[in-house]
């Protein structure tokens, strides 16, 4: 009868930690961009000190996801609620690779009033991840120079206003793809517009957390 009970303890101890896991999971679904800013943030921390690579982890996830707020806006919005606050872009400073990543809210065939947008901002949604102020950002940012040991100029975000389509498309991801693993930034559209992309956004995502802080 003991074993019985254990084994009913056990199984009960089991199916509580799916509950636990599956509840985390539908509270902070993961996404495609979620999965990316994991993938730099654990490269990033590769390249530190043991010692001080959760910190590093934790500082470059809330730095992208800070990003992927300023990339979720609406095309007329100018900056990024934090609480109750709102921050303009341009309070935001960072090295210039980082900065590189924040793109236009809009992407049109053609830059006239009743074009359709083809920007995917959903897609940088990321449900009860942490958005930080300009001072934390700025603060994160020298945390994680300080422990790769780098210096790098910072300068002031500028979210641009409008992209054009046949410039976007070069930067979009497609079931999980880029065309260049060197790219500069990624963006997401709604669409498919060729079949050039080949290169896994993993693999831009280590080349890039080489140069993000730098």
């Amino acid at each position: 009868m003991a074993e019985l009970n254990n084994t009913n303890s056990l199984s009960g101890t089991a199916n509580q930690v799916e509950e636990t896991r599956a509840a985390n999971n539908t509270k902070n679904p993961k996404t495609p961009l979620s999965g990316i800013i994991d993938r730099i943030a654990v490269s990033v921390s590769d390249l530190t000190r043991s010692g001080k690579a959760e910190i590093v982890r934790e500082n470059v996830s809330n730095i992208l996801t800070t990003i992927a707020a300023m990339n979720a806006t609406e095309e007329y919005e100018i900056g990024i609620k934090v609480g109750d606050v709102l921050y303009r872009f341009d309070e935001y400073q960072a090295s210039a690779s980082l900065a590189k990543l924040v793109v236009a809210s809009k992407v049109v065939l053609n830059d006239v009033v009743s074009a359709e947008n083809f920007y995917d901002r959903e897609k940088f949604i990321l449900p009860g991840k942490r958005v930080l102020s300009p001072a934390e950002f700025a603060k994160a940012i020298h945390q994680v120079c300080a422990s790769l040991r780098t210096n790098p100029e910072t300068v002031k975000i500028v979210k641009p206003s409008v992209s054009l389509l046949a410039d976007s498309n070069k930067y979009a991801v497609n079931s999980r793809k880029v065309e260049d693993s060197h790219q500069d930034y990624i963006t997401f559209l709604r669409g498919k517009y060729d079949d050039e992309k080949i290169i896994p956004v993993d693999q831009w995502a280590v080349y890039k957390s080489l140069t993000l802080f730098s």
